[in-house]
């Protein structure tokens, strides 16, 4: 990776990396105010570090939405578009340390849609001092550190993904008239390449983690492969760590990152905003 001199030399934006794998802190950005040559800049450094975390924000909704706009096509989660909206807008977060939702292990978002989101777009409204951080893997490091045997398992092969039915308990709540059937007949089946090719950058990178089934495996090796590949993509030594403050705001390549929030016993709520920008439909790497 490139040091904090060879990026943000056009602009005020300095870039401090976070580790040597993954991710970096820019500082000396107004992200309500980007003006284009700052938002290039902004826009390499994500492609580089994958992960960029900016301090001292305090993004209201309509910035968050510029900000999203800045990087593509702010992207209507395709279960709301479904529902009816017909709006990109910032959705609230609103977690206690005790959640049930399936955000606290490694996973990437919304691969259930056809065209994945290209980026992820957090802001922090009201964190716990300590506690309910999130982690990113690279998963282009990951891909290029693949074991031969390994490989040979990965190429070619897809994930297949459905709604998971908790996401769907959860949207019935803010949907309580919308039938939940729609949801689960229109968002299942959809296949995945394991791994991926960028469509900016041109890196492969893997492209799931977690559970999932892999097309043409039986259950036992579908869990088995899996299982594999996410201890692999996952190592620490692909990762890093962001804790939040209020006003923060992470940028993260959907593309070619897996992330976790950690379920730590923080106290009270933590609550963030996050909107997606849209995505392309996964090349598969060859």
């Amino acid at each position: 990776m490139p040091d904090a001199t060879q990026l943000g030399e056009a602009t005020s934006m300095r870039i401090e990396p976070l580790t040597a794998a993954i991710g970096a802190e820019l500082s000396g950005i107004n992200l309500g105010e980007l003006d284009p040559e700052t938002g290039e800049e902004l826009r390499a450094a994500l492609l580089e570090y994958k992960v960029v975390g900016i301090r001292n924000q305090f993004l209201d909704d309509a910035g968050h939405v510029r900000l999203a706009e800045s990087l593509g096509e702010p992207w209507i989660h395709p279960m709301d578009r479904l529902a009816g909206v017909d709006s990109a807008e910032p959705s609230e977060l609103r977690v206690k340390s005790d959640h049930q939702l399936l955000t606290d292990r490694w996973h990437l978002d919304v691969l259930y849609a056809p065209n994945p989101p290209a980026f992820g777009i957090l802001r922090a409204i009201d964190v716990p001092p300590v506690g309910g951080d999130t982690m990113w893997a690279n998963l282009v490091l990951a891909a290029s550190w693949l074991p031969d045997d390994l490989r040979g398992q990965l190429q070619g092969r897809f994930t297949v993904h459905s709604v998971p039915d908790t996401l769907v308990n959860l949207k019935q709540t803010l949907f309580p008239d919308f039938d939940p059937q729609i949801w689960r007949d229109n968002l299942q089946g959809v296949r995945q390449p394991l791994l991926r090719r960028h469509p900016e950058t041109g890196e492969e990178a893997v492209f799931c983690v977690g559970d999932a089934s892999v097309d043409g495996l039986d259950d036992d090796a579908s869990r088995s492969l899996m299982a594999a590949v996410t201890e692999h993509a996952t190592n620490p030594s692909v990762t890093c760590r962001w804790r939040w403050r209020n006003g923060d705001v992470v940028i993260w390549d959907e593309r070619c990152t897996a992330h976790f929030a950690v379920r730590d016993p923080w106290e009270g709520d933590r609550v963030l905003r996050r909107l997606l920008v849209e995505g392309d439909c996964p090349v598969v790497a060859t």
